[in-house]
């Protein structure tokens, strides 16, 4: 993993934010790029006829058929990460992390992580993709943050 120091995409040219890259060689990337435009598809098509559904299509570049740069999403945890920090379940990780149940944030957190995994429910259905071990499952929390707006 390397990071770089990058403007935001929308963002103004001379506030730069770290951003976290992986360097992957030995793997044709083609089927990940296809689907990561699926995906980035898909996040319009969502916005485009009103539903309130997230993706987040990060960025791969291939550098060569063998090799390429996957943009690292920030404030990410895979399930089994989320594991690690309680003894809990999902429910319990939502309670430390965002309040009580009923509170302005965990409820936005909820609805949030909600219409993450319905979006993603979609794509996958769509993609029918194979590796997908709790390593490799991943929950939003800068969609989860982002959106908690709690006055």
């Amino acid at each position: 993993m390397i990071t770089f120091d990058v403007a935001d995409r929308n963002g103004v040219p001379n506030d730069l934010k770290p951003q976290a890259c992986i360097l992957k060689v030995g793997d044709d990337c083609r089927q990940d790029v296809l689907a990561l435009r699926v995906i980035s598809l898909l996040k319009d098509i969502f916005e485009a006829v009103g539903l309130d559904l997230y993706l987040f299509p990060y960025g791969v570049l291939p550098t060569d058929p063998e090799r390429r740069i996957i943009e690292v999403v920030q404030k990410t945890w895979s399930r089994s990460q989320m594991g690690e920090t309680t003894d809990g379940d999902l429910y319990k990780i939502f309670q430390q992390d965002f309040g009580a149940v009923g509170s302005p944030s965990f409820e936005a957190a909820r609805h949030n992580f909600i219409i993450s995994g319905a979006g993603y429910a979609v794509a996958s259905l769509l993609l029918q993709p194979k590796d997908t071990h709790n390593g490799n499952l991943s929950s939003s929390w800068k969609h989860v943050e982002k959106r908690v707006d709690i006055g």
